[in-house]
């Protein structure tokens, strides 16, 4: 076996951790299922974390203090800290590779405010900095490829891992998604980074593209994932055509307020419940805010606005571009003169696979990277730490995965890898064979509105049993049935993401307090024997749940599970 390093993912965190592996020496085989323009991380607008003016306010002690606060103690203490001394020279890193940030009269990196920080530390690009640092990394990482240290597998999807008897990955089975074709990619390690898990939702602010398959497959491999119940709705959404049309955070940070009609004037219930910061508190009490509203007897108008009107127009026209063209275009809506309809939605996903500061997961040799891992942002997460965890955690895992010895290829390892695609092969032939026929589309759609239902802002004991009901039928329909209209691929995928969804809810059962993201109509209060991580883990078609410390400074995975 050589010497190779294969990441699923070509987001932000997929093209972090395969620059880390190429510049190291590393052949790396990078997977996608879309190129990297398509991913989600190009959405990003608000911008990036980054303590730049030390001395002025502001510290990495202070930033670090309120990414854990915003996480309400659940992020990874040794991990956060970590990030937030590297953010600096990650800010200077994306410069060096044309990232052009904009500056202020000195000519440095212009920083803006935004939800849930007290010191002005994101750097950003208009409303574009998800844009800018793709297309800086794609451009890196095309050069290596150049360089013969990167080999492209567009259009593939992951269908299952390559483990041995002693949980020891040697690799994974890909899908060609145009021909239905297996390939078998081996290598030293394996970097997941393949981005949340908005495809299992109706509406979200995400892209299709992040269907959750990944983390489902890891999942079905027998991975520990964690903190599935976290799951962040942005405050300030509007509905356009198809998803939902994010209005970026950077409209509150400028001086945007939130109101209501009470009476038949605007009431700005946010300035008024938190003089301090207003509509810049951290995004899930922004939500919850909203939510309340929206859920009033007492208001007959329950529709929030975001007002943009009391901004300067050159204010609008030169941070606020790409909001403004969004709205004009998609809301017939012009923001500088008309108050924006908003509502909270889906939006990032704070859990996802269990790892540790290194980016190792349960699986040896599996690493996780970006917001398909849960890690950094606990129970919430602060506006711009999206970007900087992406970044930072593919670097860490490229670096962590390029340590990895060569575990070298023998005559076991080949069994092995025969073994997996027999495998692969008698569940393909299984599934073509299925007796029984079903829509794909129309089981997704009943998993999205199951999910969004009973994973909604409150939760309660009966709503989770409700929707895991739904979820244990659609389990049995997707084992036993096929869809000639869908791809080999959609068909392959859909019982591990409804296995997926079903874990999202097990693991909100198991959290019995309200705590950040997660608020339980039953369990108002929280409770701090549930200051610890969620860990979730297949056992067959069963689920398991445990409790596990936070910031525990090693964990023996398997140990840890089966205690």
């Amino acid at each position: 076996m050589s010497k190779t390093v294969i990441v699923i993912g070509a987001g932000i965190a997929g093209l972090s951790a395969t620059l880390a592996a190429a510049e190291r020496g590393q052949s790396v085989l990078l997977v996608s299922d879309a190129p990297s323009e398509r991913a989600q991380s190009v959405m990003a607008s608000e911008g990036i974390n980054a303590v730049l003016r030390v001395g002025e306010g502001d510290s990495p002690e202070q930033f670090f203090d309120e990414t854990i606060r915003a996480g309400h103690q659940l992020g990874h203490w040794e991990a956060v800290s970590a990030m937030v001394s590297a953010a600096p020279s990650i800010i200077g890193r994306l410069m060096a590779l044309g990232v052009r940030f904009d500056t202020d009269s000195n000519r440095q990196p212009d920083l803006r405010g935004l939800g849930g920080h007290r010191r002005k530390r994101t750097v950003y690009s208009g409303a574009s900095t998800g844009k800018q640092i793709v297309t800086a990394l794609i451009q890196a990482v095309r050069k290596l490829e150049s360089m013969g240290l990167v080999t492209r597998y567009d259009h593939h999807g992951l269908v299952r891992f390559i483990i041995d008897e002693h949980n020891e990955c040697l690799g994974c089975l890909v899908m060609d998604r145009h021909t239905g074709t297996l390939v078998s990619l081996t290598g030293s390690s394996v970097i997941m980074a393949s981005g949340g898990m908005q495809g299992l939702f109706g509406k979200t602010t995400g892209s299709v593209y992040n269907t959750g398959a990944g983390t489902a497959q890891f999942l079905k491999s027998g991975g520990l994932l964690a903190n599935l119940e976290m799951i962040q709705y942005h405050p300030t959404a509007a509905a356009g055509p198809g998803r939902m049309l994010l209005i970026s955070e950077t409209c509150r940070s400028l001086g945007g307020r939130l109101y209501v009609l009470k009476n038949g004037k605007p009431w700005y219930f946010m300035e008024e419940w938190f003089p301090d910061m207003g509509a810049l508190m951290p995004r899930d009490m922004v939500s919850r805010s909203i939510h309340k509203i929206i859920n009033d007897p007492g208001l007959p108008d329950k529709q929030v606005y975001l007002d943009l009107s009391d901004l300067p127009e050159d204010t609008v026209h030169r941070q606020l571009a790409d909001v403004r063209a969004d709205c004009m275009t998609y809301l017939k809506i012009d923001p500088c003169r008309s108050p924006i309809p908003v509502v909270p939605c889906v939006h990032y996903f704070m859990g996802g696979i269990y790892v540790d500061a290194q980016h190792k997961t349960s699986v040896k040799r599996v690493f996780a990277a970006g917001e398909c891992c849960s890690q950094y942002h606990g129970a919430g997460m602060l506006g711009g730490n999206a970007l900087l965890s992406a970044i930072y955690g593919g670097m860490t895992a490229g670096v962590s995965a390029s340590a990895m010895p060569d575990a070298g290829m023998d005559h076991y390892a080949d069994a092995v890898v025969k073994h997996a695609q027999h495998a692969a092969g008698a569940e393909l032939a299984t599934l073509k064979n299925a007796k029984g026929h079903f829509s794909v589309p129309a089981l997704l759609f009943e998993l999205q509105s199951t999910l969004g239902a009973c994973m909604a802002i409150e939760r309660d004991q009966a709503g989770l049993m409700a929707g895991l009901q739904a979820l244990d039928h659609l389990y049995q329909k997707s084992l036993h049935n096929y869809d000639p209209a869908s791809s080999l691929y959609a068909n392959l995928t859909i019982a591990p993401r409804v296995q997926l969804g079903k874990a999202m809810i097990t693991s909100a059962m198991a959290r019995k307090e309200s705590r950040g993201a997660h608020q339980r109509r039953d369990f108002p209060s929280q409770d701090e024997s549930y200051m610890r991580t969620t860990v979730i883990s297949p056992a067959g078609d069963a689920l398991g749940v445990v409790l596990i410390d936070v910031n525990r400074p090693c964990i023996n995975w398997r140990q840890t599970y089966e205690r």
